[in-house]
């Protein structure tokens, strides 16, 4: 069944988009001399933990729709390939504007991702993805606010 591979492919996605989070939100903390942006990406770092947890917990309990077309295999398989070569190239900036910028990339690739995902799932865990796409969604704000 292919759905299944390609939820598999999107969750494997969302786990490593997670871990890179972490580790660029960590090294940020580190780097910052400001406490409270220094306190905030730290706590990001935390998040990105637990949603990486949440993902590795539903790879064996969602169960995928029935029917997904080819263009949106083909659509998902592009996606998956670009999100490789962007965490597989990406090294973390050494001023912060550029971390910063690439922690939104990072924060918009997972929404994106989650989104998909959603439409991939059975109806009943749609809220349990929503309510991680509205953190993320926040993690974007607070980006966004950062006064560096």
């Amino acid at each position: 069944m292919s759905e299944k591979f390609i939820l598999e492919d999107l969750l494997n996605a969302l786990i490593e988009l997670e871990s890179t989070g972490n580790k660029l939100y960590t090294e940020l903390s580190g780097r910052v001399d400001n406490k409270e942006v220094s306190d905030l990406f730290s706590l990001l770092a935390r998040q990105e933990l637990k949603h990486k947890e949440i993902y590795t917990g539903y790879k064996s309990s969602l169960v995928p729709k029935e029917k997904v077309d080819a263009d949106y295999m083909a659509y998902v398989k592009v996606m998956l390939e670009k999100n490789i070569k962007f965490l597989s190239t990406t090294a973390t900036p050494e001023d912060l504007h550029g971390s910063v910028c690439q922690a939104v990339q990072l924060e918009k690739d997972t929404i994106l991702f989650l989104l998909e995902m959603k439409k991939v799932i059975e109806d009943h865990h749609q809220k349990e993805i929503e309510e991680i796409i509205d953190e993320e969604r926040k993690h974007l704000q607070y980006l966004y606010e950062l006064d560096y």
